[in-house]
C-alpha cells in the first residue's frame, strides 16, 4: 500500500528510523520506502506457489494492510512535518484508544 507523503531528503535517515522501529511492531508485512519515488509503502509478500489463498486469508492481509497503514502513517507525518523524534511518533502512534468521542 502506497502512502501518500514524499520524504524530503534531509530527513531520510530519520524516517528510516521510524520505519525500523514501526516494523518492530508490525506482525505481518513490513514498511519500507520505495528508493525512486521516496515515499513510504507497506507490503506483504505471499509465496502461494502450489497452493490457493483463501477468501479468510485474504481477509487477514486486507485487514492487516488496512490496520497497520492507519495505526503508523500518522508516524511518518509527525516525524516528516511535526518534527517528532521517531520514538516520540512511534509511541503517539501505538496508544490505543477506547470509546468514541
Amino acid at each position: 500500500t502506497y502512502m501518500n507523503i514524499k520524504i524530503p531528503s534531509r530527513q531520510r535517515m530519520t524516517v528510516a528510523h521510524t520505519i525500523t522501529l514501526m516494523n518492530e511492531r508490525v506482525w505481518l508485512g513490513h514498511f519500507e520506502v520505495w528508493t525512486e519515488e521516496q515515499v513510504p509503502v507497506f507490503r506483504i509478500v505471499l509465496p502461494l506457489r502450489g497452493g490457493e489463498l483463501y477468501e479468510e486469508q485474504l481477509s487477514d492481509i486486507m485487514t492487516s494492510i488496512h490496520e497497520e497503514t492507519e495505526r503508523f502513517f500518522p508516524a511518518i507525518q509527525w516525524v516528516v512535518w511535526g518534527g517528532k523524534t521517531p520514538e516520540e511518533a512511534i509511541a503517539a502512534a501505538i496508544v490505543e484508544t477506547e470509546g468514541e468521542a
